[in-house]
């Protein structure tokens, strides 16, 4: 598969109004980091941006992060229409096959591809770095329009759907099956293995957070805070679930029996979205429209907040990843850029 450079961009306007979720935290520099037992002993350092990776394509939007194979990280490029690689310093763009297939979520399967969402063309896109390029499964529902990926314990893909309102089952050879929120119009954004073995999900509209077992079951938990808009949502070190409230401008904690037991105000951020667990216990917030990133330790509930460099285009900073270096990785959409922020 050869690589291209150019493509035509696309408007901004899905990724603010569909996906408030391109988002960034801020991180803390001022008190000490704090050591989570995932391996890394973090070593003083100011967190900031460290390293910015320009993408090759004008007004790409870059979106989704995901860990790739052999140390790389991988984005989705929004109005690109491709998926980007970063392999040590250098940025490589590969062209999805449907025009204008808006991929979104981007995950590391269990085979060794890449798995994306592609929120326009109602397709689930893999991606072979063995050199067998891209396949796409079109999913059997028409009007399908899939959103967040991950991978299950049960070694098959889950995808979200926010106009279906529901989860996709997707299985390595392709297989789709659907199953519903029991509430109607959630519009489900983000998706992530929980600590229990099953994946949850957060629920833009329905204001609610959903829980999926492997055999398709969903069960759905109330926000406690009305119109929070949950938006990310990941796992945390404590056996529990967090999310960002963008409109609340909180960060939610679920336990895996559905009890909303915190939202802590992150004060100070304008939009906080995007969310990543640190090696170093903290988690990191991206503020899609503060332009800076938070970082929030569970054990004080302290908020710092580090501001991020935006050009002048149009967008803010984007959704997070974790790196194999530990680093966090931030789709910076006024930049056009990948940035590396370290923070240890």
């Amino acid at each position: 598969m050869q690589p291209e450079e150019k493509t035509l961009p696309r408007s901004l306007g899905y990724l603010a109004a569909a996906a408030v979720a391109v988002a960034l935290w801020t991180g803390c520099g001022n008190t000490p980091p704090i050591t989570s037992g995932i391996g890394i002993v973090p070593t003083p350092f100011p967190p900031q941006v460290s390293a910015q990776f320009a993408i090759p394509t004008a007004q790409a939007v870059p979106a989704s992060i995901s860990r790739g194979p052999a140390g790389t990280v991988w984005f989705t490029e929004l109005d690109g229409d491709k998926l980007g690689e970063i392999a040590g310093t250098t940025v490589t763009e590969f062209t999805v096959p449907t025009a204008n297939a808006l991929p979104q979520g981007i995950t590391l399967g269990p085979d060794g591809a890449l798995w994306f969402t592609e929120l326009a063309a109602g397709k689930i896109g893999r991606f072979s770095v063995t050199g067998a390029g891209f396949t796409e499964v079109t999913l059997p529902t028409a009007g399908a329009e899939p959103f967040g990926i991950a991978v299950g314990g049960d070694g098959n893909l889950w995808a979200t759907d926010k106009t279906l309102s529901g989860v996709w089952r997707i299985t390595t050879s392709g297989a789709a099956t659907f199953f519903p929120t029991p509430s109607a119009a959630t519009f489900p954004q983000f998706i992530t293995p929980g600590p229990d073995g099953a994946l949850w999900f957060t629920e833009l509209q329905g204001n609610k957070i959903g829980r999926v077992t492997t055999s398709g079951t969903i069960t759905e938990y109330p926000v406690t805070t009305p119109n929070a808009l949950p938006e990310v949502i990941v796992s945390g070190n404590d056996n529990a679930l967090w999310f960002t409230e963008s409109s609340a401008h909180q960060l939610g904690r679920i336990t895996t029996s559905g009890v909303v037991t915190n939202e802590y105000p992150l004060a100070g951020m304008k939009s906080p979205a995007g969310l990543v667990l640190g090696a170093d216990g903290n988690f990191y917030i991206s503020d899609f429209g503060g332009s800076q990133i938070g970082q929030f330790a569970p054990s004080t509930q302290h908020l710092n907040l580090f501001p991020i460099a935006v050009g002048s285009a149009s967008g803010g900073l984007g959704l997070l990843g974790l790196g194999a270096d530990n680093f966090v990785y931030i789709g910076n959409v006024s930049t056009n850029s990948v940035d590396q922020f370290r923070y240890f």
